[in-house]
C-alpha cells in the first residue's frame, strides 16, 4: 500500500516537472556570472536561502488549497489555467494521501546544465515514509523561479 501511494506520488512530481519542461526553452550553459543578468549562488547556503522561501509558497499554496501563493515563484508559463486545474487535482490527491506538511530537513543542492536541482527530506501527516522533496530552479530575467517540482 505505501508503495503505491509512493509511485502515485512519483507520478504527481512527474506530472508537475513535465509541464515545466514542455514550457523551456532550450537548455542554456552554467556561466559563473548567472545568465542574462542573474546573481547566480555559489554555495549551499546561498541556495538555501534563495529556495525555502519558494518552497514556502508552494506548502501554503498546498495547505490554503490556493494556486496563487503556490505559483508565485514559477516561470510564466506553468501559471497558465491547465495547470491551474492540474492543482486543484494534486493537491486534493495530497492532502488525501499525504496530509498535512510537517517538517522538512535541507539536503543540500545540485547544479544540472544552469539549472539548480534543491532537495529536502520531507515529514506528512498520513505517512511515516520520508518524502524527497526536489525543487527545480532555472534563471529567468534577474532572479530564478521555479520549473520543477517532485515529491518522491
Amino acid at each position: 500500500m505505501k508503495t503505491h501511494t509512493l509511485q502515485k506520488l512519483v507520478a504527481v512530481g512527474i506530472l508537475i516537472a513535465c509541464s515545466a519542461a514542455s514550457a523551456e526553452a532550450a537548455p542554456r550553459k552554467r556561466k559563473e556570472s548567472g545568465a542574462a543578468g542573474v546573481k547566480t549562488p555559489h554555495t549551499s547556503p546561498q541556495i538555501r536561502q534563495m529556495a525555502e522561501p519558494m518552497l514556502d509558497n508552494i506548502l501554503q499554496g498546498f495547505k490554503f488549497d490556493d494556486f496563487n501563493i503556490y505559483a508565485r515563484d514559477f516561470e510564466p508559463s506553468l501559471k497558465v489555467a491547465g495547470s491551474r486545474t492540474k492543482f486543484f487535482e494534486i493537491n486534493r490527491y495530497m492532502q488525501n494521501s499525504l496530509g498535512a506538511y510537517r517538517s522538512r530537513i535541507f539536503l543540500g543542492s545540485v547544479w544540472k546544465q544552469s539549472k539548480i536541482m534543491v532537495l529536502w527530506k520531507g515529514s506528512f501527516e498520513k505517512t511515516p515514509e520520508d518524502i524527497l522533496i526536489r525543487l527545480e530552479l532555472a534563471p529567468l530575467g534577474k532572479r530564478y523561479v521555479v520549473t520543477g517540482l517532485w515529491l518522491e
